[in-house]
């Protein structure tokens, strides 16, 4: 993503209608608060999303103690339902 001229991390969520696409800048960011794995090959970071109490989306920054706001990058998918097995 960080060789791109605007590379995108695209989060989606299985029981949601929305993803978010967050430019990878605002990520980048983040990198340094988030939860880590490294192993021998790569290191791995964690993704947290939680829902505030006000109904907002957020990134937990563990490493930092608090959130960043999501919302802003909401990308509202189609809501058609898979055609039914015959």
């Amino acid at each position: 993503m960080s060789e791109g001229k605007s590379g995108q991390f695209v989060l989606g969520c299985m029981d949601l209608q929305f993803a978010f696409c967050i430019p990878y800048k605002e990520l980048k960011a983040m990198l340094p608060y988030l939860n880590t794995t490294t192993t021998d090959r790569s290191t791995y970071w964690h993704i947290h999303l939680v829902e505030g109490r006000d109904g907002q989306y957020e990134i937990l920054l563990s490493k930092q103690g608090t959130t960043q706001a999501v919302n802003q990058f909401r990308l509202q998918l189609s809501a058609n339902e898979p055609a039914a097995a015959s």
